[in-house]
Formats: structure tokens, C-alpha cells, sequence
């Protein structure tokens, strides 16, 4: 006959405890010489007769779940509840947190800046599904510089008299918005301008720029960098068109947009009408502006990117 030794302990343990109880009349807590749960190479956690676990196997420092993360604006700007940011508008825009927050201003880092420099951006939400990252604004008298125009100012008076004074940031952050080549964007450049009888601002033209070539962004937008399409109010617009100007012979009229600087227009560029576009004064709130009677108004505009 084979015997079960380990049995055969827990049985001889059991009878001794028994028989010490009956002599000793042991409490109703006795603990089975203190861990039972050894015996015979148990793994269990220390338990008392009542099946309680003991002191020692209870959870310590147990903490509660982390809160949900969040959109939360903070200082003026969205940004997630943990302290971390998105890459552009787009991302916020496609984040599984996003609550219909909407248009408005939120903060934004790369990969190369760092999330310590993250920093705001205003975010159009709404149009065509959202996620576009404004990077200029303002009606006459771009410099077209690379190095920017007073970048601190861009989320600020728009569609306002106010922010007619051109506000854009630097080459080099916007490569960073982009986050790929200007060339690649898949929804080019995005040029929102002021319709051309709307002195009031009360309507809007929409022009989207699809670059040839050209890898990263430059403000210089007199020169001729080629476009391989573009489209104004959603209508594809046949013909070889460039940066620096889109006229064609039938052209000069509400779908053109010359950049170069016209002495009628005392050499201020802008994103200018063609010639059948009247509208335009030198008024300080006149969405549509001319230095005198030239026709060709320089229009409030704002550029957006979505990377």
C-alpha cells in the first residue's frame, strides 16, 4: 500500500492540535500553528481558522485610478488634463477626448521643441471636419518674411479691424506645425480671404494651394513657387499657376491672387483681387482695402495648414 505522506502530515497535525486543544481548552481563534497554508508547500496567503485573511497579506498603499483624461482649458488655451499636448490642430481634433470644444485656442508642441515649449495656436474645428492650424492673419502690408511678423498676436483679433495688421509666425514653426512637407500636405494650403464685395467681412472666398515641390514653408510668397492645383470655393481652376500670381486671360477678376508688390498699392502685399473687384477703400475698417482708386483690394485673409 502507497501512503500519501503529505496527507498523512496535515492528519498527524491536525490530531496533535486536537489533543492540545482538549487538554488546554483552546480558544475558537487558535491559528493551526500559524500558517497552515505552508504546509505540505502551499502557496495560499496566511488565513485563521475564521478564513480571514491576516494582517500581513492585506494590500498596501492601494491607490485609486487615474482620473480621466480630458480637454481642458487652461490660461485661455485648451490642452489634455495630464499636462500633455498635441502636435497641431488636427490631432486634438481626432483625439478620442475631443468633446466639441470648437473653435479656439490650444496649446501645441513638436517633437523638436519639446512638450515644455509647447505654445498656443488658434484651431478651426468646424470647417470641413475641422483640425486646421491658423499660421497667419491680416489685410495689407505682409512683409513676407521667414522670419515672422509679430507671432505673439496671431490667435488674437480675428475677423476684427484690429487684426488687420499682418501677424504670422516664422518659417520654422510652421515646418514644425506641418510636421511633413508643404508639398505633402493632402489638403494644401489653405487661403480664407474675405469675399470680394464684402466690405463688412460678412463672407468669406476659400482657396486651397497645392504646392509642385516645394518641401518647406517660406512667407515668401512673391516668389514663383509652382502650384500643381488649386481650387477657390471647392472648384478645381484650370492652368499653370504660381505663388506670385494666378492670373490667366480670363482670370483678372474675383479668382485672381497676386502677392508682388504694386506701386499702385503703394508696394503693400498682400493676397489681391483682380482688376473687376471694386470694392476696396482705404478705410481703417474696410475688410477690402485700396491706397486710393486702383481696384485690385487687398482682402482680410487668413492662411491655415492642417498637417
Amino acid at each position: 500500500m502507497i501512503f500519501n505522506l503529505k496527507n498523512t502530515k496535515i492528519f498527524s497535525t491536525g490530531i496533535l492540535i486536537g489533543l492540545a486543544c482538549f487538554i488546554h481548552s483552546c480558544g475558537s481563534d487558535i491559528n493551526l500553528l500559524g500558517d497552515l497554508g505552508n504546509i505540505g508547500d502551499q502557496k495560499d496567503p496566511k488565513i485563521d481558522i475564521a478564513g480571514i485573511p491576516s494582517s500581513d497579506s492585506s494590500p498596501q498603499g492601494a491607490s485609486a485610478p487615474p482620473a480621466p483624461i480630458t480637454l481642458e482649458l487652461i490660461s485661455g488655451a485648451y490642452e489634455y488634463s495630464d499636462g500633455t499636448h498635441a502636435k497641431s490642430c488636427i490631432g486634438y481634433r481626432n483625439s478620442p477626448v475631443y468633446a466639441s470644444e470648437g473653435d479656439a485656442v490650444y496649446r501645441v508642441y513638436s517633437d523638436e521643441a519639446g512638450s515644455n515649449s509647447a505654445f498656443p495656436v488658434y484651431c478651426d474645428m468646424t470647417t470641413q471636419g475641422g483640425g486646421w492650424t491658423l499660421i497667419g492673419r491680416g489685410r495689407e502690408a505682409w512683409a513676407w518674411d521667414d522670419a515672422g511678423k509679430n507671432p505673439n498676436d496671431v490667435t488674437t483679433n480675428l475677423m476684427s479691424p484690429a487684426g488687420f495688421v499682418p501677424a504670422y509666425y516664422a518659417e520654422s514653426t510652421v515646418d514644425l506645425i506641418a510636421n511633413k512637407g508643404i508639398k505633402d500636405l493632402t489638403d494644401g494650403l489653405r487661403i480664407k480671404r474675405v469675399g470680394p464685395t464684402a466690405t463688412d467681412g460678412s463672407t468669406f472666398q476659400e482657396l486651397r494651394w497645392f504646392y509642385a515641390s516645394q518641401t518647406n514653408w517660406s512667407w515668401l510668397l512673391d516668389n514663383t513657387f509652382p502650384l500643381s492645383n488649386i481650387t477657390i470655393d471647392g472648384a478645381t481652376h484650370p492652368g499653370t499657376f504660381n505663388t506670385r500670381d494666378t492670373v490667366t486671360s480670363s482670370t483678372n477678376n474675383q479668382f485672381r491672387v497676386f502677392t508682388w508688390a504694386w506701386v499702385s498699392h503703394a508696394n503693400k502685399r498682400c493676397f489681391s483681387y483682380g482688376s473687376s473687384v471694386t470694392a476696396g477703400t482705404n478705410s481703417p475698417t474696410n475688410f477690402l482695402w485700396e491706397n486710393s482708386t486702383e481696384r485690385h483690394p487687398c482682402p482680410y485673409t487668413e492662411v491655415y495648414i492642417r498637417g
